[in-house]
């Protein structure tokens, strides 16, 4: 057991969470003596590659072990909602945005309607503002890394002209804050406040990023009408649930100022 452990440290191995169940051997009695034997193990570098992966247990028809399944790419559905991002408030175009649409106007009197107007208008602003400052980050890191290496392999045939080096020297200082802008992002997702950006590399905070994205993945729902595995099923049980247990509303007799 040592040596084996001592493997798994050397070759950074880490155990993919299993989702359903907390035991994968059972000795079959009456009371049972119930353990977890069967394990998966992986890479960071595998993780990077498939970062939806989805571990989940068969039922053991005759053996005494649990068999488990590796699910590939999961059909994630994706949010759209908005959502905050930290490296925003280190742009210096991001405070002044967000006053200015603050102190827009707003006709209604009422406190509560006025704040969400606001807030509101701010989320739709910052998405502007983020689709016409910043754009979408992956596809220009892919760009730039894909324009370096064609740089770089022509340069082992030819010198490269002036241009071309001033734009290689332009393109690896694009480079530096794209990746600044994705390991804040993934760090942010990864919920690891206590280490800062610059004290832990990409991968690591992918990895917790990934983890946490299996965990809180709802595989499926079991209702009393079967089981629910589509998105737009697992949605409308969701809603149907809550809409049948909150009721209708009640007019409010008083409200905050």
């Amino acid at each position: 057991m040592g040596a084996f452990r001592a493997t798994i440290y050397h070759l950074r191995l880490k155990e993919i969470k299993l989702n359903g169940r907390r035991f994968t051997w059972s000795n079959q009695e009456e009371n049972p003596t119930l353990t977890r034997i069967d394990r998966l193990l992986c890479t960071p570098e595998w993780e990077l590659f498939f970062p939806a992966c989805f571990l989940h247990p068969l039922p053991s028809l005759m053996p005494d072990h649990t068999p488990l399944l590796l699910q590939g790419e999961l059909d994630h559905h994706q949010n759209t909602s908005f959502r905050f991002e930290n490296y925003w408030i280190k742009m210096e175009s991001f405070q002044v945005l967000v006053q200015n649409i603050w102190n827009r106007p707003v006709a209604s009197a009422l406190p509560m309607k006025r704040l969400h107007i606001k807030m509101a208008r701010v989320a739709k602003g910052i998405k502007r503002w983020k689709k016409d400052k910043i754009g979408d980050t992956k596809l220009q890191l892919a760009m730039v890394k894909e324009v370096l290496l064609q740089l770089e392999a022509a340069q082992e045939h030819r010198l490269l002209t002036s241009m071309e080096l001033d734009l290689r020297r332009r393109l690896k200082a694009r480079s530096t804050g794209l990746t600044a802008i994705e390991k804040s992002r993934i760090r942010q997702r990864s919920r690891l406040t206590y280490i800062r950006c610059g004290d832990a590399n990409t991968k690591f905070f992918h990895s917790r990023a990934n983890a946490r994205r299996r965990k809180n993945y709802i595989h499926c729902l079991h209702t009393d009408g079967g089981i629910a595995v589509a998105h737009q099923e697992k949605e409308k049980v969701i809603r149907d649930y809550f809409k049948n247990h909150i009721g209708s509303t009640v007019p409010r007799t008083s409200t905050v100022n």
